[in-house]
């Protein structure tokens, strides 16, 4: 579980390889990524269809990830949600089995796929989008306090999961599995101190929003592409 928490904080590490791409591009790719991802399993009708395009999407998504970070460490950032994703299945399915109220195998299995798929879609605007962008992009919209909340926030996630991942590990090796609560002390004080830090930051140097968002960028054509596809696919397959 440390291991797989540890992993799960790199989904908001951002990548310079993205600089490449406009900021316009990447946050409409996420968004087609999100709506398609909810779209596709309220919209289709026979089961197969909906694992089938739901399976594309994930797919799609690991892949354009994993070309700015690698797909190692695209697959184990899943890890964490994987996780949970097969708990959940396993209790669905053991309450079909035992004669209790439970979505059919093929609903759990459906399901599953899509939560995995939303998930990566939604980590998409932190993946693809840096904060200075979305710190510009708030900023714009008038949002100028929350753009600086939202800075903090963001960064402290990452972090304190990094943390919570070696809070994990420092308490296992030193007590085993007995006292798995004390991992609260060093998670606090490690979170404090990066805390502190960070507001030392902000009183001395404060937040700056003047960055540059772009419009277009030649290799947008990759990311509008993709979308293309993905549409004439969905719509190919209606009809067949």
């Amino acid at each position: 579980m440390a291991s797989a928490i540890k992993d799960f904080s790199y989904v908001f590490a951002y990548s310079k390889k993205l600089d490449e791409y406009s900021t316009l591009a990447r946050l409409m790719f996420a968004s087609f990524m999100v709506a398609a991802s909810i779209i596709v399993r309220f919209f289709t009708v026979d089961d197969l269809d909906v694992v089938v395009r739901l399976t594309l999407i994930l797919l799609i998504e690991i892949l354009i990830t994993s070309r700015f970070k690698g797909m190692s460490t695209t697959l184990k950032s899943l890890k964490l949600v994987a996780i949970f994703v097969v708990i959940g299945a396993i209790i669905h399915l053991l309450s079909y089995i035992t004669g209790w109220v439970a979505p059919r195998p093929q609903d759990v299995v459906m399901s599953s796929i899509q939560i995995v798929a939303l998930f990566l879609a939604f980590s998409l605007y932190f993946q693809l989008i840096s904060l200075s962008e979305w710190r510009r992009l708030l900023h714009v919209a008038g949002f100028k306090q929350l753009s600086t909340l939202f800075t903090f926030v963001v960064t402290q996630i990452p972090i304190s999961m990094y943390y919570a991942s070696e809070a994990f590990t420092t308490i296992r090796l030193k007590y085993g599995n007995k006292r798995i609560y004390k991992v609260v002390v060093p998670l606090v004080l490690l979170s404090m101190y990066t805390a502190r830090s960070l507001a030392e930051s902000y009183y001395l140097y404060g937040v700056h929003s003047e960055f540059k968002l772009s419009v277009f960028k030649f290799k947008d054509t990759l990311l509008y592409s993709v979308i293309l596809v993905l549409l004439a696919t969905y719509v190919f397959t209606m009809f067949v």
